[in-house]
C-alpha cells in the first residue's frame, strides 16, 4: 500500500487544509484496519506546505495541532516597510519604490523551533514531505526534500528541476516552508542560500507534475505497492467570491482568485489522469461517491470500507480566508473549527479490490 498527500496552493486558505489534515490524522490513528497514521509521501507548496509540516507536530489529538497552529501570527508572514513612529504609515505607499506591498516577516522559525527540538524530523519519524518554491534569480521551481538523499525514495528525477534535500534539519526546513508561502508582490523574496526564493505556486499549484514520471516507474517495478491512495486537499470549494473581500481582492489584482482557482482544478485534473495511469484503470471502472459535511465516523468507515481499494480522493471546507496581513489568534481559532466542522469530500473508487 502507498499513499500519498498533496496540498496545493492555497492562499488564506491553508488553515482548512490544516483541519483536513488534522481529522484524517485523527481517525486513522483510531482506526484498527489503517495500518499508519501518516502518508507515505506529503507535496505541498505555498500555504499547502505549512500545513503539512504542521500536522508533523499531531501527537493523537486535535489539540495538539491547536497549539502549534495558534502560535501563527501575521507578522510571521508580513511586516511593513517602516518601523518605530512610522511603522503606521501604510506600506501600500512605500510599496510603490519596493518590489512587493510588504516584507517578509519574522519569528516563524524561531518559534517553530522552540516547539520541537532540533531532532523532530528525525526523533519523531516525521513523513517525506517535499515543498516547492520558485528560485527568482534563476527563475526556475525547486523541490525541497525533508529528508536527505539517503533516505529518500525519489532520487531519479528525469525533469530539469532544482533538487535540494534538507537532511531532517528543522531551521532548514522551516525557512523552506516560509519560503513557499512568500507570495509575489505581497511580501519579498525569502534568501535561501544566497539566492531568492518565493512561493511555488509561481511555478505550479503542487509539485505532483515532477513526480508523476518517477511514481509511475515506481508502481510498474513494484516499488509502490497497491493498492494507491491518493489525498488532494483543496483549500475550499473554489468557487467564485461574489462578496469581493477576501485579501486576494482587497491588496492584490482582481483576478488572481479566479487564475488561481482554474490552475488548482487543472493540477488536481493532471494529478486524477496520472493516478488512473498508475492504476492502470479508466474512469468508467471507478465508482463515485460525494459527501458533504461528513462527520469523524462517516469519514472512518468509509476510509476503513475501501481500505483494500485504490482510490482518488479529494477533500475541502467552506471558505475560511484569514487575512495574512492582519490576523490574531481568535482568528485562527474561528477559521480552524469552521473549517473542522464543514469538510467535505469526493472520492473515486477502483471497484477491483487489491489484494
Amino acid at each position: 500500500m502507498y499513499e500519498v498527500c498533496c496540498s496545493p496552493i492555497s492562499g488564506g486558505d491553508f488553515i482548512s487544509q490544516v483541519a483536513i489534515l488534522t481529522c484524517l490524522l485523527e481517525i486513522r490513528k483510531k482506526s484498527s484496519v489503517i495500518s499508519k497514521t501518516h502518508f507515505d509521501l506529503y507535496l505541498g507548496a505555498s500555504g499547502g506546505s505549512l500545513a503539512n509540516t504542521i500536522v508533523t507536530f499531531f501527537e493523537d489529538t486535535r489539540e495538539s495541532i491547536e497549539r502549534i497552529l495558534y502560535t501563527l501570527n501575521s507578522k510571521m508572514f508580513v511586516q511593513n516597510w517602516l518601523k518605530g513612529k512610522f511603522s503606521t504609515v501604510d506600506s501600500k505607499l512605500i510599496s510603490l519604490f519596493k518590489t512587493s506591498i510588504y516584507q517578509s516577516g519574522t519569528g516563524a522559525i524561531e518559534t517553530f523551533s522552540s516547539l520541537t527540538g532540533k531532532d523532530h524530523f528525525t526523533k519523531n519519524k516525521s513523513p517525506e514531505n517535499w515543498y516547492l518554491t520558485f528560485n527568482d534569480d534563476k527563475n526556475t521551481p525547486v523541490i525541497h526534500n525533508s529528508f536527505s538523499i539517503e533516505a529518500t525514495k525519489f532520487y531519479d528525477f528525469q525533469e530539469k528541476i532544482g533538487i535540494k534535500y534538507l537532511n531532517f534539519e528543522a531551521e532548514k526546513i522551516f525557512e523552506t516552508v516560509m519560503a513557499s508561502a512568500s507570495i509575489p508582490g505581497l511580501k519579498n523574496t525569502v534568501v535561501i542560500e544566497n539566492e531568492n526564493h518565493v512561493d511555488g505556486g509561481v511555478a505550479n499549484p503542487s509539485p505532483y507534475p515532477y513526480f508523476s514520471e518517477s511514481l509511475y516507474r515506481k508502481s510498474r517495478d513494484g516499488e509502490i505497492t497497491h493498492p494507491y491512495h491518493y489525498y488532494y486537499l483543496l483549500p475550499n470549494n473554489l468557487e467564485p467570491d461574489e462578496k469581493n473581500n477576501g485579501f486576494w481582492l482587497k491588496d492584490m489584482i482582481t483576478g488572481i482568485q479566479k487564475m488561481i482557482s482554474f490552475n488548482i482544478l487543472k493540477d488536481k485534473e493532471y494529478t486524477f489522469l496520472s493516478w488512473l495511469r498508475i492504476i492502470g484503470k479508466g474512469k468508467k471502472d471507478l465508482t463515485r461517491i460525494s459527501l458533504q459535511k461528513v462527520d469523524k465516523k462517516d469519514l472512518l468507515l468509509l476510509l476503513e470500507d475501501y481500505h483494500q481499494h485504490n482510490y482518488f480522493i479529494s477533500f475541502y471546507t467552506n471558505k475560511n480566508t484569514i487575512d495574512i496581513t492582519n490576523f490574531n489568534k481568535d482568528d485562527l481559532e474561528k477559521s480552524f473549527n469552521n473549517c473542522y466542522q464543514t469538510i467535505a469530500l469526493e472520492i473515486f473508487v477502483d471497484k477491483e479490490r487489491q489484494i
